[in-house]
C-alpha cells in the first residue's frame, strides 16, 4: 500500500487539538500520528485516562468539542482515534518518551506500537503538567 505523507499543517493541527483537549482538563497521556502499514493512512491517536475512567463516548465528546475550536483544520475528526492510557499502544509510546525525554517530537520508521505495524510514527512530546501513567 502506498504511504501518504504527513504534512506540517497536520502536525500543527494535531498539536493544537491535543492542547485544546488538555485545556478542557482532560488528561493527554500520550499523543501521536501513526501511518498504518496495512492501509498507508495516518491516524492521530490520543491516549487518555479519561477514556479509561469515563468511557469512550465521553472522551470522544471532549475531542469533538476541542476539534470545533480549530480554525480551518487540515485534519478531520475521522482521522482521530482516542484510546485508553492503559492501552498497549499508549504503553509503548510512554516507553519512547522515557527513552527520548524532552520537548522535541520523535519521528521513527517501522516502529511497532502495541503490536500494531506502522510505516512511520510521529510522537508528540508530553504536555507539561500532565502526569503520565507508569
Amino acid at each position: 500500500m502506498a504511504e501518504s505523507t504527513l504534512v506540517e499543517n497536520q502536525i500543527e493541527d494535531g498539536q493544537k487539538l491535543i492542547e485544546a483537549v488538555a485545556a478542557k482538563g482532560v488528561d493527554v497521556t500520550a499523543s501521536f500520528w501513526a501511518c498504518s502499514s496495512e492501509d498507508g493512512q495516518w491516524t492521530l491517536y490520543i491516549a487518555s485516562k479519561t477514556y479509561d475512567d469515563k468511557g469512550p463516548a465521553h472522551a470522544y465528546r471532549v475531542v469533538v468539542d476541542a476539534f470545533r475550536q480549530l480554525e480551518k483544520p487540515w485534519i478531520t475528526v475521522s482521522e482521530v482515534k482516542v484510546i485508553g492510557a492503559n492501552n498497549a499502544i499508549a504503553s509503548d509510546v510512554l516507553k519512547v518518551h522515557k527513552r527520548f525525554p524532552g520537548r522535541a517530537p520523535t519521528r521513527s520508521r517501522s516502529l511497532p506500537l502495541g503490536g500494531m505495524a506502522n510505516d512511520e510514527v510521529y510522537i508528540y512530546p508530553q504536555i507539561p503538567n500532565q502526569v503520565p501513567v507508569a
